[in-house]
């Protein structure tokens, strides 16, 4: 019997079965017997693939009766069709497989049409043409594509969206290999678009990155992988002229005011009298009554009316009891001595700022709590001039000490993840591991 398992094209149409349902196959058969024939045609397996399989696997005899039908395609989308369990994104790929079919069989009745003269050209009445022009009317007839008349033929036979349709059309041109997997139910047609588009995303990611090193080759910023006690024994005191930065905040840190308490006069120390400082923590009331009461301690920087950079690009789960939270705080301080802002953009003169977070689905995220680059642009613009010292003692991925390199500022920073320093070097960033 081996000689016959060898799948006709129809038969093929469908995906064997596999795993547990297989399994359940051939305990079936071993238990009853073999109820149902292999169907063949012209010695090949019309139906019953998974049957001879399974057969031949548990050594029983295998029984095949000839097709004795009038339309074989039909009968084997009937027989399938109706036994087979297959998902929507299945049914695509069975209706994109029978488009060939179709469309051929399409082409045919043109040329038949044709040939008995039932062609209407020109808008006009068939009439019969001289041989000469029929041979030529019936090769253009039957090169014209059929593809929208057979792409809907095929939907309505196998139950499947037309849209679901044309998508697997595409993916079986570009994929072949992603096309098998779905016509086998290992994925659907949303798996493979969500790796499209995460392939996508990746890309632009990686462009991005290279775009970033690019800009910034010629004045990169030195990062450290230390933490920043280690980073302020390296700056001298009052050398900086601005410090910019994004700490951990109360969510991730237990003891907030102890923390504060252990890294911000220290770094205030290193702002020069002329310098200013930004500080991006939460908008949580501890973490603000954290910051304020330690800055209540001292008289040399004033402490002026907080920023609030807003985002409207996330959305989080309806509020029962209080209000979602959609902008952060950032700590703005300046001494009698710091020159003027440079807020000369009327827009940017306010205390809110108004700008979308990084958002994954647009390759520019690289971490939670990332500020956008437009804000670190913005407020070192704002707080600095060009040739100026700028330094993060929590740099994360590199955002505040690119956007200064990009503003012909020299800076300097550190972080203790070798994780998001590796990100930062990508983009350009000159960093020291220890």
């Amino acid at each position: 019997m081996q000689e016959i398992y060898n799948p006709h094209e129809y038969a093929d149409l469908f995906p064997l079965i596999t795993g547990d349902e297989f399994v359940e196959l051939k305990s079936n058969i071993k238990e009853r017997g073999l109820l149902n024939p292999v169907i063949t045609l012209n010695g090949k397996i019309l139906d019953g693939r998974n049957r001879f399989r399974a057969c031949k696997e548990i050594g029983v005899e295998v029984k095949t009766v000839e097709y004795d039908g009038d339309n074989a395609l039909a009968d084997v989308l009937s027989w399938n069709l109706q036994r087979r369990h297959l998902n929507a994104s299945q049914k695509a790929c069975l209706a994109v497989e029978l488009l060939p079919i179709y469309e051929t069989e399409a082409k045919q009745r043109q040329v038949e049409a044709v040939k008995a003269g039932n062609v209407n050209r020109h808008n006009e009445s068939p009439v019969k043409a001289k041989l000469p022009e029929l041979a030529e009317l019936a090769e253009q007839e039957s090169a014209k594509p059929k593809e929208k008349q057979s792409r809907e033929t095929a939907a309505v036979v196998t139950g499947a969206s037309a849209r679901y349709v044309s998508e697997v059309k595409r993916i079986q041109q570009e994929k072949p290999d992603a096309f098998e997997l779905i016509k086998s139910g290992t994925k659907t047609i949303q798996d493979i678009k969500k790796e499209e588009k995460s392939e996508k995303l990746e890309v632009k990611k990686q462009e991005l990155i290279k775009e970033t090193a690019n800009d910034i080759k010629e004045n990169k910023p030195v990062i450290h992988h230390t933490d920043y006690g280690n980073l302020f024994h390296m700056l001298d005191k009052h050398s900086m002229d601005l410090l910019i930065t994004d700490p951990p905040y109360s969510t991730d840190i237990d003891d907030i005011e102890g923390f504060v308490d252990d890294w911000l006069f220290d770094a205030l120390d290193k702002v020069k009298e002329t310098g200013r400082a930004y500080i991006c923590i939460g908008a949580y009331p501890k973490e603000l009554q954290a910051y304020l009461n330690k800055l209540s301690e001292q008289t040399r920087f004033i402490v002026d009316n907080p920023l609030i950079w807003t985002y409207r690009n996330t959305l989080g789960i309806t509020p029962k009891n209080k209000y979602n939270l959609n902008y952060q705080v950032v700590l703005h301080l300046y001494t009698t001595e710091t020159p003027e802002l440079d807020t000369s953009i009327t827009n940017e003169m306010f205390s809110v700022h108004d700008i979308n977070a990084p958002d994954g689905r647009q390759g520019d995220r690289y971490h939670t709590w990332q500020k956008p680059d437009e804000l670190a642009m913005r407020l070192i613009r704002h707080g600095s001039k060009v040739g100026d010292s700028v330094f993060d003692p929590f740099t994360c991925t590199g955002t505040f000490p690119i956007a200064a390199a990009k503003l012909d500022r020299e800076s300097v920073g550190c972080d203790i993840s070798e994780e998001n320093l590796l990100i930062a070097e990508k983009r350009g960033c000159d960093v020291r591991f220890s």
